[in-house]
Formats: C-alpha cells, sequence, structure tokens
C-alpha cells in the first residue's frame, strides 16, 4: 500500500481517517495496493513517480491511470 498526505488523486483513491499528532493533523489518502515495502519515491515531469521497494525492485507509478509498471527487479 502506498499513501501519501494530502496528495489529490482520481476517484480511485480511498481516504483514511485524520492522524493527529502533538502538532499536527495529517489527512492521509491511499492511492495504489501491491507494493512490497515502499521505501522511496521521486516525482517525474510527466506526473508519474519512480517508486523504490525495500527487496531492490524500483516500480513506476502512473497517477493519471492508477497503474504500476515494473522497472527493475
Amino acid at each position: 500500500m502506498l499513501a501519501l498526505g494530502t496528495v489529490a488523486v482520481g476517484s480511485s483513491a480511498v481516504h483514511a481517517d485524520p492522524i493527529q499528532t502533538q502538532r499536527h493533523a495529517i489527512d492521509l489518502e491511499v492511492v495504489t495496493e501491491g507494493l512490497e515495502f515502499p521505501w522511496g519515491m521521486d516525482f517525474l515531469p510527466d506526473g508519474s513517480a519512480l517508486i523504490t521497494e525495500k527487496p531492490g525492485k524500483v516500480v513506476r507509478y502512473h497517477f493519471d491511470k492508477n497503474e504500476l509498471h515494473q522497472i527493475h527487479g
């Protein structure tokens, strides 16, 4: 599962209950599932993102299509 704070995506997203810390309220939105330990993420100019997974895989996620494509691993 990949959850991002304050990210707006298409209608397929699932909103989780807000998390309250001592200083801030954090709104989470689940944007995709099917990832194995997402570890890092970098946004690309076309609006997609490269996501690394702890076991060594790299996937590209297309927010507008809600699609994951494995690139490495």
